[in-house]
């Protein structure tokens, strides 16, 4: 057992510095070694999922959480909270392998539970009906996905007060699907508010905080403000450096989106800058044949021969 934990402590650290396949392996160690019937096991197997589900690697994922479930549903019942949760987290890793019916099912089915056992306006409730909305919006019906969110904002403000974290998260889920919608104004006005509350309730280190200032700068670029995107973006790198560094696996989507902006204002020697810290980035990180790598390349090359052509 303590060679197990050991191995789970391991996992964790990987986790936690984004080395999601190294996590992967020291979980699945772990996991076989300890006793099946542990709670132990129970926590590990939920870190493994995670790890796998991260790494890409869904059919081992899915097979793991979906014994995890056999397990709470023989111990303690098909309603019983704990086992609410492991199938809202099958949902979840369904939802991350691009299978949003299977996803939206299990969803659906513990939505109706958490209302017959709950009420409608109980967080666990509420985190039910997020979790759909999410399905809807990835699905691209946006119209379904804004009512639903607006429905756990108002709630969530009367249970909670508007700084509450849950009304934060589910305010940038409403601006989300006003952008999709094309009310870039009111996405922009939403989107700002949030940054600002995101920024002084969680610290702009905070992984909230930065996608948030993602979020808005990304709207920004939208409206052809590559000025504000730009600053956005330029603060978030910063941060994320600071925080991570290389480890962070958003840092070279900041970094892309950073030579984007510079592109877009006409400034193609900075663009190309970036674009070249990038590709030498994910050719270290990831490796020379990995797709992002020889996107950067073939970006790379583009912005060199329109700055050769003056």
């Amino acid at each position: 057992m303590d060679e197990a934990m050991a191995l789970a402590v391991r996992g964790q650290e990987e986790l936690e510095q984004f080395h999601y396949r190294e996590a992967a392996q020291l979980f699945s160690r772990a996991y076989d070694a300890i006793d099946p019937d542990s709670e132990e096991s129970m926590a590990v197997g939920g870190r493994l999922v995670s790890a796998l589900t991260k790494s890409g690697e869904f059919d081992r994922a899915i097979k793991v959480q979906k014994h995890l479930l056999e397990r709470h549903v023989r111990a303690l019942g098909e309603t019983h909270p704990d086992t609410l949760i492991a199938v809202a987290d099958l949902g979840g890793v369904f939802f991350a392998a691009g299978n949003y019916q299977k996803a939206r099912d299990l969803y659906e089915w513990v939505l109706q539970v958490r209302i017959a056992d709950l009420g409608e306006n109980h967080p666990d409730t509420l985190r039910a009906v997020s979790n759909l909305a999410s399905v809807y919006a990835a699905a691209g019906q946006y119209k379904l996905a804004r009512m639903l969110y607006e429905q756990v904002v108002s709630s969530r403000i009367q249970l909670m007060g508007e700084d509450h974290p849950d009304v934060l998260e589910a305010q940038s889920n409403v601006a989300f699907t006003y952008a999709q919608l094309g009310r870039l104004d009111e996405a922009v006005q939403l989107n700002e508010q949030v940054c600002e509350a995101m920024v002084r309730v969680f610290g702009e280190s905070h992984p909230n905080a930065l996608n948030s200032m993602n979020n808005l700068a990304s709207l920004y670029a939208q409206l052809k403000e590559p000025q504000k995107a730009l600053g956005l973006y330029q603060r978030e790198l910063e941060v994320r450096m600071r925080v991570a560094g290389d480890a962070d696996p958003n840092v070279l989507t900041v970094i892309n989106n950073i030579s984007v902006s510079y592109y877009r204002m006409g400034d193609v020697a900075h663009a190309v800058e970036y674009c070249q810290r990038g590709r030498d980035l994910a050719a270290k990180t990831l490796g020379e044949e990995h797709q992002t790598t020889k996107e950067f390349a073939a970006n790379l090359a583009m912005l060199l021969e329109q700055q050769a052509r003056g």
